[in-house]
């Protein structure tokens, strides 16, 4: 800006709080949760946190509730700007938070890891169907619109690029992607599997 001022950008560690909601989702199956459960979680969470900003001390270390961010992505997708990608399509989320209120299919997908830490790829959730069957059937529940993914980020993208590819083979048509927020290469790869430039 010609002033001789260096421009710094602050840069931001998310931390997806959803485990409160998931506690919450007991008590409304009638599950009696106890009341201390509640700020244990809390303390938890700032423990966390400040945990992090030792190790981390140049990051600000921000929270966000998944079910806020949900409806952040929600909201983006339903502006002007996406309006044409999500308007006769059919809704696939791996986030419960973004699958309920669009009245979308949920995927119950985990990502995979060895005992060393190494990624084996995506499966489904314990006590699911098998990801071809999933995949199967939330093409058969499409009943041949076209499909958007709409997830809360992508890091790598392998995980998202995976799933267009078997959405793709079973007889789907993924149109698109809306996610919270994607880093670059990743978002790179996700645009080539989509097979746009």
């Amino acid at each position: 800006n010609g002033d001789g001022m260096a421009k710094t950008t602050t840069q931001h560690y998310m931390l997806t709080c959803d485990l409160e909601e998931k506690i919450q989702l007991f008590e409304l199956a009638g599950i009696t949760v106890p009341e201390k459960v509640y700020p244990a979680i809390n303390e938890f969470q700032i423990e966390l946190a400040s945990k992090l900003r030792r190790l981390m001390p140049h990051i600000e270390v921000r929270f966000i509730r998944m079910s806020e961010m949900a409806r952040q992505i929600i909201s983006i997708a339903q502006s002007d700007q996406y309006r044409s990608i999500i308007e006769g399509s059919f809704i696939v989320s791996t986030c419960s938070e973004i699958a309920n209120p669009t009245h979308g299919y949920m995927l119950e997908v985990n990502r995979i890891i060895d005992y060393n830490g190494n990624s084996l790829g995506i499966g489904p959730r314990p006590g699911f169907p098998s990801l071809s069957d999933q995949i199967q059937a939330l093409v058969a529940a499409s009943a041949k619109r076209p499909i958007v993914l709409m997830e809360d980020g992508a890091f790598t993208g392998n995980s998202m690029i995976s799933i267009i590819q078997r959405i793709n083979q079973a007889g789907g048509l993924v149109r698109g992607v809306i996610a919270g927020f994607t880093f670059p290469k990743a978002e790179e790869k996700i645009i080539k599997a989509l097979g746009k430039n």
